[in-house]
Formats: C-alpha cells, structure tokens, sequence
C-alpha cells in the first residue's frame, strides 16, 4: 500500500467519489490528505508500543553530566523514545531533557520507535488505522457532516484498538515479525 492508496481509502470512507491521483495534485481532497496525513500516520505510529515496530540502540555509556548523572541521546530516526533499558534487560528510570535521556546509569539501551515513513513496511491493520484516522482528520473540512466525523473517529479508534490487539499477539508468539515462521522453514 503507498501513501496515495492510503488517501484514496480514506476519501473513499467518507464517502467522496473524487479520487486523487498523485500526490502533487493541486485539489482541494489532495491538499486536505497532504495537510493531515503525516500527523495521522505520527498519531497511529506512536499511539502505543508496536512490537512490530519497535528498536533499542546498542547499549552504549552516555555522557557524564557530574554527580553520578548520565546524558544518553535519543537516536535521530525516534519519532517516539520509550525508555532506557540495562544490560540486563530491566527498564531504566530516565527523564527526558534535550533530545535525550538523563539517568543514573552510565550504560543503557535506548528503546524506541522510529518513524517509519513507508505504508508498505506497516501491518495491513496498522494501514487500516492510519486510512480510518486521515478519514476522521479530513472529513470535517471535506463534508461538513459532524455525525460522519462522529462515526468516522470512532472507527479510527477501533482500527487501531484491532491493530494493537494483533500485534500483542504477534509478538506473543514470536517478534515483531510476521514472517518468522516461514523465514525458519527454509
């Protein structure tokens, strides 16, 4: 699926019989889907912790700020830090200042998610959500029917309670991977 599939589908939810056909179309529904579609996709991305999605740095030593107190930077493709863990695995209390992490900890893992830009990389329900949540963004300004916005947010939010759901089962059984599996088989 690519970004412009991802328009027309929530164009279509609303529904509006105008399609659009690339994503420099200078229309009105292309203009709408182009304004919204990052911070829908951003909301969708970091609205929990995907195991699908989600990445811890190396552990590494931070940068010692003096009285036991270590900076450790967010790496630069984080669209959202989760925390820092140990060596042995359990979280470490931090607290987010300038772009990173302060701990007391000199070494530590920095988990996070990155912003993954491309709707092919995305589960088939995570794409599902991100369409459900752009239809909501856009619909206000496109129908002006606040009862189809209503039902539209309220379908963005099971899709993504449905993508969430599938990807605690997922990792349950086996990473982030979906492909695992068949990847072991050959």
């Amino acid at each position: 699926m690519t970004k412009l599939d991802i328009w027309n589908r929530a164009l279509a939810m609303l529904p509006h019989d105008i399609p659009v056909g690339t994503e420099e179309e200078d229309s009105t529904e292309a203009r709408r889907c182009r304004q919204n579609y990052d911070s829908a996709r951003k909301a969708v991305l970091t609205a929990r912790e995907w195991g699908w999605l989600a990445r811890e740095t190396p552990a590494c030593c931070g940068a010692a700020l003096g009285g036991g107190v270590w900076l450790h930077e967010a790496p630069p493709d984080a669209l959202l830090v989760l925390g820092l863990v140990a060596t042995d695995g359990r979280r470490i209390k931090a607290q987010a200042v300038n772009g990173g992490l302060r701990a007391l900890e000199p070494f530590a893992a920095c988990r996070y998610l990155p912003d993954e830009e491309d709707p092919g990389a995305w589960p088939f329900a995570v794409q599902e959500a991100v369409v459900a949540e752009l239809a909501a963004r856009i619909c206000p300004v496109l129908t002006d029917n606040p009862q189809r916005t209503q039902q539209l947010r309220l379908d963005a939010l099971a899709r993504l309670e449905e993508a969430g759901r599938q990807d605690a089962q997922r990792t349950a059984y086996g990473g982030g991977d979906p492909l695992v599996f068949a990847h072991a088989r050959r």
